[in-house]
């Protein structure tokens, strides 16, 4: 048996994100880490800028962060590329009656 070793949820999502002045379509997602295909070949270790867009929150909302690549396999003609970022979180403020 093969024991877990994410300390944070996954959610499985099909987005395109910026990667490093190019695209790449991410695959899941959780608060400090993210699993995306793209035709460059990152290695373990290099850090990359990632800009994951927020559709659903409004036009143009995007969260940008620098993230570290820890593994690279090949998937075809593109690799699966995993990388850590520092932890973001998510909240609604509550609606106010204004």
């Amino acid at each position: 048996m093969i024991q877990e070793r994410r300390r944070t949820p996954r959610y499985r999502i099909d987005a395109t994100i910026a990667v490093d002045g190019g695209t790449g379509r991410a695959i899941d997602l959780s608060s400090n880490s993210v699993y995306f295909e793209n035709e460059r070949q990152f290695a373990p270790g290099e850090s990359i800028v990632l800009i994951l867009p927020l559709e659903h929150t409004g036009r143009g909302v995007s969260v940008n962060c620098r993230a570290e690549v820890v593994r690279v396999e090949p998937r075809g003609q593109l690799f699966g590329v995993a990388a850590v970022y520092e932890p973001i979180s998510f909240s609604v403020p509550p609606e106010t009656g204004s």
